[in-house]
């Protein structure tokens, strides 16, 4: 008979370590919360819905459309700049009002280059508008005072 030493002080401890239970699903309980993520994930894809144009309308035709109607003014002021790499926006402190209906009326100021390479600040007011038929934005008016 061959004696084999274990790994244990005595034969007896064997049974209070987690990884030598008999039961093989005993051995499967530390995957139960990775088990309950998976099958959460999965729920929330199955569950997406993408927006309906009216539901698009009655978020971007309300005051929380803010947010895309100052992203919109910004695409139109860098277009009129002379060096729009040079643009710098503030990130979170540009004035939106919603005017009514679509209508969002924006101020704030960017920082770039001339026509001489000075770095120089630009203020600009825009009157920016949701068409929600045609699912786009129309910059309406849009004055840039340096």
């Amino acid at each position: 008979m061959v004696n084999h030493k274990l790994p244990w002080s005595y034969p007896g401890e064997m049974k209070h370590r987690w990884f030598y239970v008999t039961a093989w699903w005993l051995r499967l309980l530390p995957l139960v919360p990775v088990a309950w993520v998976v099958i959460a994930i999965v729920i929330s894809i199955v569950n997406y819905h993408p927006p309906t144009p009216e539901m698009r309308r009655a978020y971007k035709c309300s005051p929380k459309g803010a947010g895309s109607a100052g992203i919109e003014a910004k695409y139109a002021v860098r277009a009129r700049l002379k060096a729009p790499a040079t643009a710098d926006f503030p990130e979170f402190s540009y004035g939106v009002t919603w005017a009514k209906g679509c209508m969002f009326d924006v101020h704030s100021y960017v920082d770039a280059q001339n026509g001489f390479g000075a770095q120089i600040r630009s203020w600009y007011h825009a009157s920016v508008e949701y068409r929600p038929e045609k699912d786009d934005w129309i910059v309406w008016s849009l004055k840039i005072e340096p």
